[in-house]
């Protein structure tokens, strides 16, 4: 199996169909998978099984946060890459099947993501974002991200190497994934996949 899509819900239930038709569509033509578990108990896992049979939805364990539920997901993959989904994320075209052929190109690629856009057209910085370090901390905390040197240009039309891939949508070698032990769970929500990048990067491989 080529990917496994991974998706951890809390209190999304309103986002989720958009979010699972949509990596639906994006994954055709690639063998791949889906697996969801919810974190809040708000009827997602229900919804899921009955909308989505083909989905393969976890037990609820409770509140795991971000990486811990993205840990407990990957740990029941069965894909080479896994592709990190939020649930309030939605895959427009084929933008999964295209990550994947990207990966299988770019073999020193150790992760690849891409850029999202809110519902506005307005770009998310926080996909394309450089490594944090206390300049970027100020001045994101004074609402001056844009103003962060290292990141993914706005107007930037071809694939290029970045610092930070967001978690909101993001591919990982599932092989790599293992060998670093996937999210230091130590981060509940947050920052973990700036982590997870840098201890990509500190192992060899490049971030696209």
């Amino acid at each position: 199996m080529r990917v496994s899509v991974l998706i951890v819900g809390y209190r999304n239930l309103r986002h989720l169909d958009a979010c699972i038709g949509g990596a639906i569509r994006s994954m055709a033509g690639v063998e791949g998978e889906i697996l969801f578990i919810d974190c809040s108990d708000d009827g997602s896992s229900a919804f899921v099984r009955e909308r989505y049979p083909t989905v393969r939805v976890l037990p609820q364990a409770g509140n795991l946060g971000f990486g811990r539920g993205n840990n407990h997901l990957a740990r029941e993959a069965r894909g080479e890459h896994l592709l990190l989904l939020n649930p309030d994320t939605v895959p427009r075209s084929d933008e999964i099947a295209r990550m994947v052929r990207f990966a299988d190109a770019h073999p020193e690629a150790g992760a690849c993501g891409g850029r999202c856009v809110f519902p506005t057209g307005e770009h998310d910085l926080g996909s394309h974002q450089p490594m944090l370090d206390v300049t970027g901390m100020v001045l994101a905390a004074l609402g001056l991200a844009r103003l962060r040197r290292g990141a993914l240009p706005l107007d930037a039309s071809s694939p290029q190497r970045v610092e930070v891939i967001s978690g909101a949508f993001m591919l990982v070698r599932r092989a790599l994934w293992e060998r670093l032990g996937g999210f230091d769970e130590l981060f509940f929500m947050y920052t973990e996949e700036v982590d997870l990048c840098k201890r990509i990067a500190d192992a060899g491989f490049q971030l696209w």
